[in-house]
């Protein structure tokens, strides 16, 4: 950090307190520790959320798979016996995992939108010419990225249901 800037940002601002009582290397070791402290609550904080978040959404999958796995049961039995085994299985594991995973994508969608919001509000506010050249570039790299990932991500996606379906596969003839 220039003295100089940072002086400047005192004057700017009125924070003179802060010369008076410390020298640059102590605010500068405040700053550091307040920024450090501030990184560790947003770490803990965030472990704490994710806990809850996959514990509800843990409890949520167990009782539906019970719940399914009742009215399966209470099916009459030529009824149950017509039924495949592997589509039981499949509706009772996996579907209820991809519906809990829809669900906690959209929980996390909605937390990052909000979070997006404020930050870009705050911003706004601070310092609006600065904030919108911020936007625009934060956009275009954004833009830039999910351009390159797109062809990424559909070849993954497409490897990754091959390899599930020669799992399942495999899994289906050896219970045969």
């Amino acid at each position: 950090i220039k003295k100089d800037i940072f002086l400047g940002y005192i004057t700017k601002y009125n924070l003179y307190w802060v010369t008076d009582k410390f020298d640059l290397n102590q605010v500068l070791y405040l700053l550091l520790a307040f920024i450090f402290i501030i990184t560790l609550l947003r770490v803990f904080l965030s472990i704490f959320i994710n806990y809850y978040k996959f514990n509800y959404f843990t409890k949520i999958q167990h009782e539906l798979a019970k719940k399914l796995l009742t009215k399966y049961l209470n099916l009459n039995f030529a009824k149950f016996n017509n039924l495949n085994s592997g589509t039981l299985v499949n509706n009772i594991k996996l579907e209820l995992e991809r519906c809990c995973s829809y669900f906690t994508s959209i929980l996390d969608l909605t937390i990052e939108i909000i979070l997006i919001t404020t930050i870009l509000i705050l911003i706004l506010l601070t310092n609006f010419k600065i904030s919108i050249f911020f936007i625009i570039f934060v956009g275009f790299l954004s833009y830039v990225f999910l351009f390159f990932l797109k062809s990424f991500s559909k070849k993954w996606g497409e490897e990754r249901s091959l390899v599930y379906r020669t799992i399942y596969q495999s899994l289906f003839e050896i219970f045969k």
